[in-house]
């Protein structure tokens, strides 16, 4: 266990800080075997009800975890509802439709039945069917069998006739994406004919650009449910609020809260069904001080001390990573990047509920549910953007290079290599823990890293004071010694 955790633990009562090898259920949080999970549903009599009780956001997770070619029996599983969520997290770059990210999921998709095909390709968005055709089809107009239009002859490429001697076509020269064209305009023939000549026609006189548009409007408010909102609302999460301030009001508002006012929650109610997508489901060995604050609030919960419980406080830890990974430019079918950023929230919110409850787990509990998540992810974020804003002043100081550079061509050449780490981390535009154990930076996840940081500040700030201001040495008048061929090591080293 690293030194960091350690000290974030000392306060946390045995007894809570052993809940999650206990009872990982009651909290949701334990990591799934995704094949497993995937068995036990496909396996139940009621195999088409259960996955499509799930959360679109949850079934997605779980799909891709496996692998779409192995979870293809799960996927013909979905509803419409379902498949048009996967479609909007997947299928998309910003604000652009990827046609060949949809072709991945109409290789699985082209393997439900008649009905569920039709229902499916007539309840998704009608700009997303005409996308897909559109981007991996030509159509032309056939209004003689045996003498294509002049565009077509112009295009100089072999060509099809649709099976109702309609339409001449002309199939992508990729023989994956080829043959599953024809075979999934072959089963539109035969299921929907009027809709399969609705794509053509969309296909042949449709303009991409308005299509593409009025698709990325309706799905933007989607994902907005999800907590995909638009980026500068998101950034908002990353903005200054003064930490002693905030500690200050909390605490005066913890002490006025009324008991009477435990029924009026203060965390959005989890939708019913809604379980934690299997993303979200990581191992922390560490036990952050979040995930112990969270044990101690189920017990609380249970005992009718609280106004939500763990799904409603999960619920919303979920929309606020999505939040952040709006803000961060991610997209939102990211899995990796969901990961890292759920991992970021999660130590965020760490520090902030270890600094505001002074590392006391059952204030911290308190706190869980009387202050929402973004404020709380807010406060933890300030703590590092405050360290972050000495570093920059540090540099600011009239005596230094703005970068310590004794080598002009190595900045920060005059630290030492943890001083170097401490400073270039916290100098990101997301400011990190630089970890001198590991050698690089990860995001901060406790209130202790935020304190070493802290001294690690101060030791620098009195370095760079004594070499400057005590001894009142200059960059010229180091970099004299230093370079003399009398000293030894020589600069470079």
């Amino acid at each position: 266990m690293s030194h960091d955790t350690r000290d974030d633990r000392a306060t946390a009562a045995p007894q809570h800080g052993q809940l999650l090898q206990m009872r990982p259920d009651a909290l949701g949080l334990e990591p799934v075997d995704a094949l497993q999970r995937m068995d036990d549903l496909i396996s139940r009599d009621d195999a088409r009800e259960a996955v499509r009780a799930l959360e679109p956001l949850e079934l997605y997770h779980l799909i891709r975890s496996i692998g779409r070619a192995d979870a293809t029996e799960l996927a013909t599983l979905a509803s419409p509802e379902q498949i048009q969520t996967f479609v909007d997290l997947d299928c998309w770059q910003r604000d652009r439709f990827d046609p060949a990210r949809m072709a991945r999921w109409f290789e699985t998709l082209i393997d439900l039945d008649d009905e569920d095909l039709q229902r499916t390709m007539r309840e998704l968005d009608p700009e997303i069917p005409a996308l897909f055709f559109k981007g991996h089809l030509q159509a032309f107009q056939l209004d003689d069998e045996k003498q294509p239009p002049p565009e077509l002859i112009a295009l100089d490429l072999p060509w099809e006739q649709s099976l109702d001697g309609v339409y001449a076509i002309v199939y992508p020269e990729d023989e994956t994406v080829g043959r599953l064209m024809r075979q999934l305009l072959k089963r539109l023939y035969e299921v929907d004919i009027t809709l399969a000549r609705t794509l053509l026609e969309a296909t042949l006189w449709e303009l991409t650009s308005p299509m593409e548009e009025a698709a990325y409007q309706v799905r933007r408010a989607r994902l907005e449910e999800y907590g995909f909102v638009d980026t500068y609302e998101a950034l908002a999460l990353f903005s200054w609020l003064d930490p002693d301030r905030a500690r200050a009001r909390m605490r005066e508002e913890l002490l006025a809260a009324d008991d009477d006012t435990r029924d009026a929650r203060l965390h959005s109610p989890a939708p019913a069904g809604w379980a934690l997508p299997a993303v979200f489901k990581q191992a922390d060995p560490e036990e952050s001080f979040f995930v112990q604050t969270l044990a101690l609030f189920a017990d609380l919960h249970a005992d009718g001390q609280t106004r939500s419980d763990v799904r409603d406080v999960m619920y919303g830890v979920v929309l606020l990573t999505n939040k952040a990974m709006s803000a961060l430019h991610v997209e939102p079918g990211d899995r990796d990047a969901t990961r890292r950023t759920f991992g970021h929230v999660r130590g965020t919110l760490s520090v902030a509920l270890a600094y505001l409850a002074d590392r006391n787990l059952a204030l911290a509990a308190r706190l869980l549910d009387h202050v929402h998540l973004q404020e709380l992810f807010q406060i933890g974020h300030s703590l590092t953007l405050k360290l972050s804003r000495q570093a920059e002043q540090l540099l600011q100081n009239p005596w230094l290079d703005p970068t310590l550079s004794l080598i002009d061509d190595a900045p920060y050449s005059l630290l030492d290599d943890d001083d170097r780490l401490v400073l270039t981390s916290l100098l990101k535009r997301r400011p990190e823990f630089g970890d001198p154990d590991l050698g690089y930076s990860t995001p901060f996840s406790s209130l202790h890293q935020v304190e070493l940081t802290a001294a690690r500040m101060s030791l620098l700030a009195f370095k760079v004071m004594a070499v400057y201001g005590l001894l009142g040495l200059s960059r010229d008048q180091i970099a004299a010694v230093v370079y003399d061929d009398a000293t030894l090591p020589a600069v470079e080293a």
